[in-house]
């Protein structure tokens, strides 16, 4: 299905395109299934209701001379179009009725009440983690006067804590956000993966999904969001619910790499699957060292995988990879090498995955399902 499931509209403090051309240009491009989800982030922004709205400078990103209300969404006014939008043009599309709920610990009672209010009125709600203690990523509040590993912890321990008590919400948006606004450079995952961990099982018990955001291409991070990783450990802890969402705050970037990032999905899950195949065949090749049976298989798979990628070039660099590996193969620790094989052909989809950027071309390892 090609479908968009993380739009915003004028009903959000930082978006000013009217819902009606969203629409339009969702059906112009082919576009099945679009779902609205405009912000709510109680702690910085208030209802409209309370009056006396405070306006402040933009990010800059999405209208650059545009100041922004720090205020929600105007929830009847919001159903109301959205009821309105249906009508007008649902025989066309199908439109989803969702919120991105910027949740904090400090602010679960206010989204409790939300969801007493309106959650029956919701057909999906995003979960995203913007600011820590009022202190929001994008202006550099929330990382000042901390150390990279400092707020790097925090704001996982923030999500983990979120999700232990707010269980109000379909999916978790842009899971590793903060690393849009480290200016130190990524850090490493190993040093949080225990963290994502938790996160992941405790979403994953609670029959939540993650979100997989496009909006990685037009902010230039050199991995998709959430990383490879975080999608590879989400698959290997049992997840699989995954929407793709473009984020977008203008019809410019409204399914912006929809397709690329299904395709990596998609790419991902043959690699999984391939892995899987391999492993029976190569365990009892190990036996007897016997390259015959598992080496033709390693060379299968992986010329499938580069077949996968799609350009030729692409499959020479991995039978170089491939013909460098199977004379390491004959070594004793069979297995050991085997599993260097795919750490190569791993690395190798990586780089192509960064430099494809630049040639609007991607390939990656994710290794999930799209719901329905």
């Amino acid at each position: 299905m090609y479908a968009d499931y993380h739009i915003h509209t004028e009903f959000s403090d930082d978006s000013r395109e009217p819902m009606e051309k969203q629409i339009e240009k969702a059906i112009e491009l082919g576009l099945q299934e679009i779902c609205f989800t405009d912000h709510v982030d109680y702690g910085i922004k208030k209802d409209w209701e309370e009056g006396n709205i405070e306006w402040r400078e933009g990010d800059g990103v999405s209208y650059a001379d545009a100041k922004d209300p720090l205020a929600n969404v105007d929830y009847p006014a919001y159903f109301d179009k959205i009821a309105r939008m249906r009508e007008e043009y649902g025989d066309r599309i199908r439109i989803r009725q969702g919120l991105e709920f910027g949740v904090q610990t400090i602010t679960i009672p206010q989204y409790e009440k939300l969801w007493n209010r309106y959650g029956g009125q919701l057909d999906f709600a995003l979960l995203s983690i913007h600011q820590v203690d009022n202190k929001e990523f994008w202006t550099q509040d929330f990382q000042r006067g901390r150390t990279q590993k400092e707020y790097n912890e925090k704001y996982y321990e923030e999500i983990l804590q979120v999700i232990r008590k707010f269980k109000h919400y379909s999916v978790l948006a842009h899971l590793d956000l903060i690393i849009r606004y480290d200016k130190n450079g990524v850090y490493p995952f190993s040093e949080v993966k225990d963290l994502i961990a938790e996160i992941l099982k405790t979403a994953i018990a609670d029959g939540k999904g993650i979100e997989l955001n496009t909006s990685s291409w037009h902010y230039g991070l050199a991995d998709t969001q959430p990383s490879r990783d975080i999608l590879r450990l989400y698959h290997d802890l049992g997840g699989r619910i995954l929407t793709i969402g473009s984020d977008a705050h203008t019809t410019r970037y409204l399914a912006d790499h929809i397709r690329d990032a299904q395709q990596i999905l998609q790419y991902g899950a043959a690699a999984q699957k391939g892995m899987a195949e391999f492993s029976e065949t190569a365990l009892s090749s190990a036996k007897n060292k016997d390259l015959g049976e598992g080496g033709e298989m390693v060379s299968r798979l992986m010329a499938e995988q580069a077949a996968a990628a799609g350009t030729e070039d692409f499959a020479d660099v991995f039978q170089r990879a491939l013909n460098t590996q199977v004379k390491i193969l004959l070594a004793d620790d069979f297995l050991k090498q085997v599993v260097d094989a795919f750490l190569v052909l791993d690395e190798l989809v990586h780089v192509r995955f960064v430099s494809g950027r630049r040639q609007e071309q991607t390939v990656s390892a994710g290794v999930l399902e799209h719901p329905h």
